[in-house]
C-alpha cells in the first residue's frame, strides 16, 4: 500500500498550526491600545474634537513637571560661561550654589503644555521674581520630556544674600499673574492661598538651594 504523498502530511500538521496562528492575530487586533478610548481624558476630548466641532475642549490639566536649576561660572567679562545641571527638583535633595556663579532655569517632563511661573524666596522673606521678567510676556512651555532651559542667565551676585533660598516652580494651564503673586507673598500670604485664589489647577514644584560665597 502506498504511503500518502509527504504534501498531505505537510497540510495535516499545518492546519492547526495556522488556526492557532490566525486566533493569536485576532486577540491582538482586539485588545489594541485605542488612542481615543485609552488616553488621558483630556487628550481623548483633543481626539473627538477633531472629528466633532460640537465638543467643548476644556483646557488640559497640568498635573506633571519637573523644575531644573543650572549653573554657570561667571566669565571675566561678566557673562555666563557653559551650562552644568546643580538639581532636578523634585527628584534633588537641597543644591549648592554659588553667589559668584549665574543661574538658569529650566523645565522638563511636562504632559501637558503650560504656563511657567519661578520665584525664590529666601530665609528673610526676600522674594525674587525669575519668571516671567519684569517686562516680558508670559512663559509658555511646550509639553515633552526634554528641558525648555529659559535664558538669560540670572547673576546672583547683583540680588541675592547668603543663606537658604527655596525655588518655586507654579505650572499652569492659564498665564498666572506673577507680579500679583510676588506681592502676595512678601505680603505675608501663604502660597496655597494665592494659587487656589489664582489657579485652582496649577501644579507646583519645590526645591532648595543654599547660596554660598
Amino acid at each position: 500500500m502506498d504511503s500518502p504523498p509527504r504534501h498531505s502530511k505537510f497540510v495535516r500538521y499545518a492546519q492547526p498550526a495556522l488556526l492557532v496562528l490566525a486566533l493569536v492575530a485576532l486577540a491582538v487586533w482586539w485588545l489594541r491600545p485605542d488612542p481615543v478610548r485609552d488616553a488621558h481624558p483630556a487628550d481623548r476630548a483633543h481626539r473627538l474634537a477633531r472629528h466633532d466641532p460640537g465638543v467643548v475642549v476644556p483646557a488640559q490639566p497640568v498635573d506633571r513637571g519637573w523644575l531644573v536649576v543650572y549653573a554657570a561660572p561667571r566669565r571675566p567679562g561678566g557673562g555666563a560661561g557653559p551650562l552644568r545641571i546643580v538639581a532636578d527638583f523634585p527628584g534633588s535633595e537641597p543644591a549648592r550654589v554659588s553667589r559668584s556663579e549665574h543661574i538658569a532655569f529650566g523645565v522638563r517632563d511636562l504632559r501637558a503644555p503650560a504656563y511657567v511661573t519661578i520665584f525664590g524666596v529666601q530665609d528673610d522673606g526676600t522674594v525674587h521674581l525669575y519668571l516671567p521678567r519684569p517686562s516680558g510676556e508670559p512663559i509658555h512651555a511646550q509639553a515633552g520630556f526634554e528641558p525648555t532651559v529659559f535664558r538669560p542667565t540670572i547673576n546672583l551676585s547683583a540680588s541675592h544674600r547668603l543663606g537658604r533660598l527655596v525655588v518655586h516652580a507654579v505650572f499652569t494651564a492659564a498665564p498666572l499673574d506673577a507680579e500679583t503673586t510676588r506681592r502676595a507673598l512678601a505680603g505675608g500670604d501663604t502660597l496655597e492661598a494665592t494659587l487656589a485664589a489664582a489657579d485652582p489647577s496649577s501644579f507646583r514644584v519645590v526645591g532648595v538651594l543654599t547660596v554660598e560665597p
